[in-house]
């Protein structure tokens, strides 16, 4: 089966070697540190961050409720820039936190600098929050535009989802100001579900800090020291951050740039090639198709279901349309290990079988 579906990706054998063996407990081993280390420095690495990663079990969304519960709390007034599903995410979760939310809405295909830019003078938040990939419709929001408008307004922090984009395009923490950055294994990194991360900077801290939430499973705070302290707040997942450790070496050692030209080149690819099928993409704009995942119309009369179920035959898995576009839209995730060109040719050529 060529596995295309948007996250988890199929992880490469050299990743999948962290599950084969028993490595012991991450409370007495010491290679566990050394592991848990090594991550966070390669996850600073692709990040371009020196801020603190906070390096948690369990899947994105952990990461997501992590930074909002921690860093927002109640009468917080924070700016969500909504133009796709996990931004609306977002500003829920800030909604029932007890913070006072504007939401700048555009359409899942469009990003409108001016109108943020005027929510922005107007709100006066304490946060602004986005997601940078927003995996559900393939849109890439321009992070540098967002990121300059919280400098330039004088915003305390900046808080992004970038689970979808970190590992096939640049983030840029540090030159971009971003005070939280929420990431996960299982997209471009190549890793798998099991391991969620949070770039804390300096000012994030102290809003957490004054927060002073640590009790829930979720919570930030604990984490702040634990290099030092060589201590985390429950028994981490030692399999899911070797294997995580093991994926961003590979990225590191074929090199970023490279590794980001390889998405662009894979995207430009399988929208070429979805075009000349006949497919219509879902984003109009090709700077705002994010180089990991795209989404495109279902062929016209054909269920998803019958659409799934021919491609399976022929051994191609792609993702379907989640939300009010499930039955409209499906998604090739050209994410990580599912760059590799054989693999979208092959795909292509089969999905061009099934219209």
């Amino acid at each position: 089966m060529i596995h295309l579906v948007p996250g988890p990706v199929e992880p490469t054998a050299n990743t999948l070697k962290a599950y084969a063996s028993f490595l012991g407990s991450p409370r007495l081993q010491t290679a566990f540190w050394q592991d848990y280390s090594a991550l966070a420095n390669h996850l600073q690495t692709i990040c371009q961050t020196t801020n603190t990663m906070a390096i948690m079990t369990g899947e994105g969304m952990l990461g997501v409720r992590a930074a909002m519960k921690s860093a927002i709390t109640e009468g917080n007034r924070v700016l969500c820039v909504v133009n796709g599903l996990y931004g609306e995410g977002m500003a829920e979760i800030a909604e029932g936190l007890g913070a006072e939310v504007t939401r700048v809405t555009f359409s899942d295909t469009e990003f409108d600098r001016g109108l943020l830019m005027q929510a922005i003078d107007q709100a006066q938040p304490d946060s602004i929050c986005c997601v940078h990939c927003d995996t559900p419709t393939g849109l890439l929001n321009p992070l540098e535009q967002i990121a300059s408008l919280k400098k330039q307004f004088g915003v305390g922090l900046l808080i992004v989802d970038a689970v979808s984009s970190i590992g096939a395009t640049p983030v840029n923490v540090d030159a971009n100001g971003v005070d939280i950055l929420i990431g996960a294994g299982p997209k471009a990194l190549g890793g798998n579900t099991d391991v969620s991360f949070v770039a804390v900077s300096p000012a994030a801290w102290h809003n957490i800090i004054r927060r002073d939430y640590r009790l829930g499973y979720e919570a930030l705070l604990p984490f702040k020291d634990v290099q030092n302290a060589e201590q985390l707040p429950y028994l981490p997942h030692w399999p899911g951050i070797a294997a995580l450790r093991s994926a961003c070496e590979d990225i590191i050692n074929t090199g970023l740039n490279k590794t980001y030209e390889r998405h662009l080149i894979a995207r430009d690819f399988v929208c070429t090639e979805l075009e000349r099928c006949g497919f219509k993409l879902f984003q109009p704009e090709r700077a705002l198709r994010s180089p990991s995942v795209t989404a495109a119309y279902l062929p016209h009369g054909m269920s998803w279901q019958d659409f799934n179920t021919a491609l399976c035959k022929k051994g191609v898995q792609v993702g379907r349309g989640v939300g009010e576009h499930a039955n409209t839209l499906f998604r090739i995730g050209h994410m990580g290990p599912q760059t590799d060109m054989k693999r979208l040719k092959k795909a292509m050529k089969i999905i061009r079988t099934c219209l």
